[in-house]
This record gives structure tokens, sequence and C-alpha cells, in this order.
């Protein structure tokens, strides 16, 4: 059965993304961000016969549709339903979509976001152990304090990025951490976690200001982060759009494990 969702079931819906916070990486935050200014139009939720949420279907204020599930779903079900709405398109991974997208007539399937899982920490130590210096002692650690120059990096070269609100929360919250470098006191390189928990955490804001790109600072961040982690148990995970970086991650070890796509009305 699907129906739709009101805001009392934001906190089951939280708990049922988190099955896989990769995945759902972007929707988790939309539902944060909606503690300060709303994010979603139309919120579905199918039920399996015991009342257990098994599929959703988000729909944003900008047009774009979200879907994720754990299993089998309703196909028959979800068609009808988008058949009644006015959307973009719908955007989820492509193996959980792969049953909607055989039995609905969209008009283009576009290619999205890598996902990757640091699969194999060898490679990781390998690149650390062969630096000709050590970078350790100018790669700090993220406090509260920074996130005003962090956000100021982030306005410089991302288009969109996390409110100020939620990443002081996360790291309030202790659920993420940070290092960057800085120089003359500004921030120009900075890579961070996010939705940790006790055994995987997502790696997230990894950038470098254009003026100090190709020198490795980037890496360094990782490095220092990803070894922090790993240290704790946690599985690494990453989800990216920007075909630059992806020879970056996979010398770090990341191999993609799945793949998000973009399904047009």
């Amino acid at each position: 059965m699907i129906k739709l969702l009101d805001e009392s079931y934001n906190e089951e819906l939280m708990d049922f993304l988190q099955n896989n916070s990769i995945v759902n990486y972007f929707i988790l935050q939309g539902l944060e961000r909606e503690k300060y200014k709303m994010v979603f139009d139309k919120k579905w939720g199918e039920f399996d016969n015991k009342g257990d949420l098994i599929s959703i279907l988000f729909k944003r204020k900008a047009g774009n549709m979200q879907f994720f599930s754990t299993g089998e779903y309703n196909v028959n079900d979800f068609i009808e339903l988008i058949n009644n709405e006015d959307f973009k398109k719908i955007i989820g991974e492509k193996s959980i979509l792969n049953k909607l997208v055989n039995n609905y007539n969209f008009s283009k399937i576009k290619k999205g976001s890598y996902i990757s899982e640091l699969s194999d920490s060898k490679d990781l130590y390998n690149i650390k152990a062969h630096r000709e210096f050590s970078m350790d002692s100018i790669v700090k650690k993220v406090y509260i304090k920074d996130i005003d120059r962090i956000l100021e990096l982030y306005s410089k070269v991302f288009t969109g990025f996390t409110p100020r609100e939620l990443i002081v929360e996360k790291y309030f919250n202790k659920t993420g951490r940070g290092y960057y470098i800085e120089k003359d006191g500004k921030i120009i390189s900075i890579a961070q976690s996010s939705y940790e928990k006790k055994d995987s955490a997502i790696i997230v804001g990894v950038a470098t200001d254009f003026e100090y790109r190709n020198k490795g600072l980037a890496t360094e961040c990782l490095l220092k982060l990803c070894e922090e982690l790993i240290k704790e148990g946690k599985k690494l995970y990453l989800q990216y759009d920007n075909k630059s970086v992806r020879e970056i991650y996979m010398k770090l070890g990341f191999n993609e494990i799945g793949r998000m796509i973009d399904c047009y009305k």
C-alpha cells in the first residue's frame, strides 16, 4: 500500500533511508533542511502487510523526484502515482530503479553520480608511505569555529552546498568531522565526513580553492581523514559526479559499487 506521508513520519523516514546512507545522502540532507525551510512538496511511502516501510518517493519543490526501496516494490502502483504528478525527473540508484525504468516510458535516462566504497585501504597507506615529505603537520582538524571559513571556500568552488546550520549540527552532534589546509588565514583545501555511524561514514565536501589545485592538497586532507576513520573500523563511502576527481579516488582505493541515474518524464 502506498500512502501520502506528513511530517509525523519524518523520524521513521530518516531511519529507513539510513539503510543505505550513501545512496540516500541527498534525501537525508533534504529532510534535515526541513527543520529550517520546506524542501519537499510531497512524500509517499509503500508499506508491507506488517506495516513496515519498504519504499519511498519524494517530490522536491524544485520539481525533481527521488526514489528508494529496500527490495521489491509495487511498480504498477508507483507508475499510476507518477502519471498523475508533474515532475522533471526521478533520481535513484540504477539497480533500484531498473524495475521502474523497464516498465515506464521515460523520455531519457541519464547517468548520474558515481557511488564508491573504500574497498582496499592498502592503496591509501601506500600513497602515504611514498610521499616525498609529510604534510601531517599542516593538515588541521576542523572545529565549529572554522565553519565560516569553510563556507567561504565552498561559496567559491561549489554551486550548492550544505547550509551552515546543518554543518554546525554535524560537528556539535559528532556525526561528522573534517581536516583542512589553510594559507594566510583562509582555508584552501578540505575533506569532511558525514552521517558517521559505528561502522560507516560518508566522505563529503572535498574541495580545493581554484588557485591551489593540482598540488595534492585535497589528497592530503583525505589521507588524514580516511586514516582516522579506518582506525575506528568504519567502512568509507562517497558519491561524486565530477569525473576529474575519479582517478584520485580510485588511486586511494575507492571502487565504484553503484551509479545514480536521472529518469526524465
